[in-house]
């Protein structure tokens, strides 16, 4: 169980029902954080060096032998350098399902990207569960380098 959170145009905010705070039981949070969990700076190699710092998620510190336990936030770093081009499109939906990885024994999982302007993406992740279907959709603004809109289909 997580509180349940969403996207509001300044960072994620947790949702309030009622005045008490909502919980998810399901897979709603994970598009989300694995994708704009802010881990920018760098990837967890396996590779860090006790005394230095580091610039990865320090979550992952948690799971130094589990490199599928590891969330580094491929796709928010990926949107910063690769330019909107049908290449670049491409790249973004590689690193799209690459953040998702981890989920691959519970979901079927499917992620597009499509170029609505040329400064804008629309990011869409399908999550198949056997007993349950989710479709979680970001749009990307990069001109103010933030996401914009946070849409659970």
């Amino acid at each position: 169980m997580d509180l349940t959170i969403y996207e509001t145009g300044n960072g994620g905010d947790l949702s309030l029902v009622n005045g008490d705070l909502s919980v998810t039981e399901g897979l709603t949070n994970q598009p989300y954080l694995a994708h704009f969990g802010g881990n920018i700076e760098a990837s967890t190699t396996g590779e860090e060096k006790a005394g230095v710092e580091r610039f990865d998620w320090f979550g992952n510190a948690f799971f130094p032998n589990e490199a599928d336990a590891q969330l580094n936030s491929e796709l928010e770093r990926g949107l910063a350098v690769n330019e909107l081009s049908s290449k670049g499109r491409i790249e973004l939906e590689r690193l799209a399902a690459l953040d998702l990885e981890y989920l691959a024994d519970v979901a079927d999982i499917e992620s597009e990207v499509v170029i609505e302007s040329d400064d804008k993406v629309s990011i869409s992740d399908k999550l198949i569960q056997p007993s349950d279907d989710a479709e979680f959709s970001f749009i990307w603004d990069a001109t103010k380098n933030e996401l914009i809109e946070d849409k659970i289909i």
